[in-house]
């Protein structure tokens, strides 16, 4: 009773913690006074309540702080502001209102003016009577333009905060969001222009586009657009390019379609015809950067009539900077398979040249021919196979050769064509093979793996490293008899369609896992957590996921951090959704919104499955953390209304839990509070495996009382031990075996007991585990019988008496004196409860 007590304490501590630092006072004091009240010298209840008093405390300093901040200068008390603000630092409505206005009029040092736009933002973030102060602030409608500039000045932080109060609409009355959303972007509209203040600008205006694009679409024109491609073409930092991509990509979503097609035709048109060199290097440029982003409208221009034609012919006479620029667009219309079978068909030879010459434009070109490297498609119905041959292994590997010899240039632009080019040569079996065994390129690539890296160097490493490491699937035989009809209605079938290249069978991908772990992948990707973009943070998942896969893999990955590294990507990820589909036709449909939750979990099953959890898990990396990923993932597969799924996540989702469960009872009784009703469905699942492993999850699990109580008490007891007899006779050995654990737990209890002798067949059932040919089932259904007798006494025996039970336990006594090694404690039960029977 009292480790409930202390548990339940804990709990509300840890939960008053949470809610003290979400700024919800009441409910923390709520929480906080529960947990003294029930345990008062619990450690962490005791340390839950000093942290609050102190931080409390802490939030006092805060105005002096402030203005020794903006007094003083003092940037020392600026950040120390802000860590105790970012700690649960609270203030009344009246300091938080002076302090909001007081920074906002500073009008001084730039470093001073900085660090108070860092304790803005953390105030308007952390603290709301600081937040409704700032909205009033902004709302009040005197000068908003030089308000902005005020906080334009404050800095990124600032700037964030005003960017979010805008958005959130609960913050506002009436028009008053439309009015205010549209003036803030147009003041920042007009500060991308300027040098200087785009590079503070484009952040917010891409934000503000990203959320609110209908509502501002009006309000962006060709002047503005223009200035969105100069960003994006002219040198500028990687942060500002990206922003001024994304702000450029959302306003062409926003608009029509023929409105976005003849703005980039009058764009590209015009600049390309006036044959001057720095115009048309910009059009390139910027439709090569546009191309990812706004495919559709992109890939209609390059299919005009005479556009890709004249493409190479319009190049002669330009400077290289224009062939450059080119090659760039050749190469990032490659994203659209019409616009790649239009490249090779009218560029091809061009590029080839350009690679094989020194010039400026060579790796660029090299990375165009990688783009164009992949398997030449099969025709259609009827159709000849076309008289151009694909790509051989030996071009390919050419080009990947040219590409690891880039990697060590002083060129970022090399370094980045490299990489890119690696992770499309990468995908050819052979340069697999040579590239994950060239030690010196990959720890090259890994040395890449930075925080400081530019996102495109990161996913382009991130992707080749997934190339290396990923395992192909077998088609399932309804997958492979569809290939076979289609392989029918070509002129000339492919049947290596059907098959798994050599080089990409399992145990080839194994030896390269090997090879990138004793490489040092796992630290590499570690050093990245908190600074990936998502569809990096899907590379990971899915790395972990393929490293994962061979057992003897497990143990290294855990112990340099793959663990805490899965538990960190999952709980960033967004919130999942957790509602079944409406329409019986979305279960054609992939669930790609959840992949990467799927694939994060099932990596982090993987590892929790071979290694024991009390050597991974910490007081800073709690089991529990583990438990809801894994239930979540469990519950996607079972509850999946696609025809076909793969069961492997669950099953070895399941298996996890059950390790887990070997843990502690506070852990298997989160289990079964959360998703019981799930595990009783899978114990009659009807995959075998998927049973079994249920099963051996409720056998861990019947260590907890809780999950006694299950078989015992309330209408659904009966069933749930009815399924656990059936399944102690099914075929499946493993099956019978934890299921007959899992009753000779449960009669441990008197309440157990007594429920099997009150079901009609269990004392028969058991009966029958004792003659069981498998000696594990059989000692199980033994300790079970002795366990009726020692704890319900005649009742038991009678009942055992009726079924016959003397003559089968005799027969199973003799069985096991016949056998040469002789099972001691079965003997022991055995002669306790035929003392009973024969008396």
């Amino acid at each position: 009773m009292a480790d409930s007590v202390d548990k339940r304490a804990t709990i509300l501590a840890s939960t008053a913690l949470g809610l003290f630092r979400a700024g919800r006072l009441e409910d923390a004091a709520r929480a906080l006074r529960e947990a003294i009240h029930i345990a008062p010298e619990n450690p962490t209840v005791r340390a839950a309540f000093q942290h609050i008093q102190e931080t409390q405390d802490a939030g006092s300093q805060i105005p002096d702080l402030c203005r020794k901040l903006l007094e003083e200068g003092d940037i020392v008390s600026g950040e120390e502001a802000v860590k105790i603000i970012q700690s649960g630092g609270n203030l009344d409505k009246d300091n938080s209102n002076t302090i909001v206005v007081n920074i906002t009029k500073y009008d001084g040092d730039k470093a001073v003016r900085l660090a108070a736009g860092k304790v803005l933002g953390a105030l308007v973030h952390y603290i709301n009577e600081a937040k409704v102060g700032f909205v009033g602030l902004v709302a009040s409608g005197e000068a908003q333009n030089q308000i902005f500039e005020r906080i334009l000045q404050l800095g990124p932080e600032a700037l964030d905060s005003l960017t979010s109060v805008i958005l959130d609409a609960g913050n506002w009355k009436g028009g008053q969001q439309d009015n205010i959303l549209k003036s803030c972007f147009q003041y920042l509209l007009d500060r991308i222009s300027d040098e200087k203040e785009a590079e503070i600008a484009v952040r917010p205006v891409s934000r503000l586009l990203s959320v609110e694009a209908t509502r501002l679409q009006s309000l962006i024109g060709k002047h503005e657009f223009i200035d969105f491609l100069t960003l994006i073409t002219d040198g500028s930092k990687e942060e500002i390019r990206t922003g001024a991509l994304l702000a450029t990509a959302k306003y062409l979503e926003s608009i029509e379609s023929e409105k976005s097609l003849q703005l980039l035709a009058d764009f590209l048109t015009t600049r390309i015809q006036s044959r001057d060199d720095e115009d048309m290097a910009f059009a390139f440029n910027a439709a090569a950067a546009l191309f990812p982003v706004a495919t559709s409208s992109l890939a209609n221009l390059f299919h005009t009539d005479g556009f890709v034609q004249n493409l190479v012919p319009s190049l002669e006479g330009h400077s290289q900077a224009v062939e450059l620029a080119a090659i760039n667009l050749m190469s990032a219309a490659c994203v659209d398979k019409t616009c790649r079978d239009a490249v090779e068909k009218h560029c091809e030879v061009f590029l080839k040249i350009v690679a094989a010459s020194k010039d400026e434009g060579s790796t660029a070109a090299s990375l165009a021919l990688a783009k164009l490297s992949g398997d030449t498609p099969a025709p259609k119905p009827g159709e000849k196979v076309p008289e151009k041959s694909p790509k051989t292994d030996k071009e390919i590997e050419e080009l990947a050769s040219t590409f690891k010899k880039l990697l060590s240039s002083n060129s970022n632009d090399s370094k980045q064509q490299s990489v890119e080019g690696l992770a499309y040569t990468s995908l050819t079996p052979s340069v697999k093979e040579s590239l994950a065994a060239d030690s010196a390129t990959i720890k090259s690539l890994l040395a890449m793996l930075t925080p400081t890296a530019s996102p495109s160097i990161i996913f382009g490493v991130l992707t080749t490293v997934d190339n290396l490491t990923r395992y192909t699937k077998p088609l399932s035989e309804e997958q492979r008899k569809m290939a076979q009809l289609k392989n029918y209605a070509n002129a000339t079938p492919q049947t290596k369609d059907l098959e798994i290249p050599k080089l990409d069978q399992d145990s080839y991908v194994t030896k390269r896992c090997k090879l990138l772990l004793d490489a040092g992948v796992i630290p590499a990707i570690v050093r990245l957590t908190k600074k990936t973009s998502p569809q990096a943070t899907t590379l990971i998942s899915s790395i972990l996921l393929s490293l994962s896969k061979v057992t003897a893999h497990r143990g290294t990955m855990a112990q340099q951090g793959a663990v805490r590294l899965l538990l960190q990507i999952y709980n960033a990820l967004p919130a999942l959704q957790t509602t079944k589909p409406d329409s019986v036709d979305s279960k054609d449909e992939p669930d790609t919104a959840n992949t990467t939750h799927t694939v994060t979990a099932h990596a982090l099953s993987r590892l929790l499955i071979s290694v024991n959890p009390t050597l991974v898990f910490s007081s800073t990396l709690p089991i529990t953390s583990a438990v809801n990923p894994i239930l979540t993932l469990i519950q996607s597969v079972h509850n999946s209304t696609a025809e076909t799924r793969d069961l492997l996540p669950l099953f070895e989702g399941l298996l996890a839990l059950t390790n887990l469960a070997s843990t502690t009872d506070f852990i298997r009784d989160v289990i079964v509070k959360k998703e019981f009703g799930m595990i009783e469905e899978l114990l009659l699942y009807a995959n075998d495996m998927v049973q079994r492993a249920a099963v051996e999850l409720v056998c861990n699990l019947m260590v907890s009382p809780e999950t006694v109580s299950l078989f015992v008490e309330g209408p659904r007891s009966g069933n749930r031990l009815q399924i656990l007899l059936a399944i102690a006779q099914a075929d499946d050995i493993p099956s019978r075996l934890a299921a007959g654990g899992a009753l000779a737990m449960l009669t441990e209890w008197d309440a157990g007991v007594k429920k099997i002798l009150e079901r009609e067949g269990g004392v028969k059932r058991i009966l029958e585990m004792c003659e069981d040919d498998e000696d594990g089932v059989v000692f199980r259904g033994v300790v079970v019988a002795r366990n009726l007798v020692a704890i319900r006494g005649k009742e038991a025996v009678d009942k055992l008496k009726m079924e016959g039970g003397a003559d089968v336990l005799k027969r199973v006594l003799e069985d096991v004196l016949s056998q040469d090694e002789k099972n001691g404690e079965m003997v022991s039960a055995l002669v306790e409860v035929l003392k009973e029977l024969v008396k």
